[in-house]
């Protein structure tokens, strides 16, 4: 009892969470990256690698925010980090498009 007790509170707990998520989702398929930034920034915060991911994307496009090579790798290294696997293959790629400097400054901060 005390399981099922636990599982359920767990699942009402993370719902919020992904209701966040998928309105940025929604937001974002709309055209709509205002929205999805403010959806995704504060899971991006707490350290949801799926969050960071996207955001790098609006970063990388200059979708809702100005364009920012450096933030967007930023966030893509945080999301590998977490083993992310989409964000491993896209740190690799932006690596090559900034500067050595800015990699240094990144990773040290």
């Amino acid at each position: 009892m005390v399981r099922i007790a636990l599982i359920f509170a767990f699942l009402v707990s993370a719902t919020p969470v992904w209701a966040d998520f998928q309105a940025g989702e929604d937001a974002y398929n709309r055209g709509d990256y205002d929205t999805a930034l403010r959806e995704w920034l504060p899971l991006a915060e707490q350290g949801d690698a799926d969050a960071q991911f996207n955001l790098a994307a609006l970063y990388m496009k200059g979708q809702g925010v100005p364009q920012d090579v450096s933030k967007s790798f930023e966030l893509i290294t945080k999301a590998a980090w977490q083993g992310h696997l989409p964000s491993l293959r896209i740190a690799r790629m932006l690596a090559l498009r900034i500067s050595w400097l800015t990699r240094f400054k990144i990773l040290a901060s």
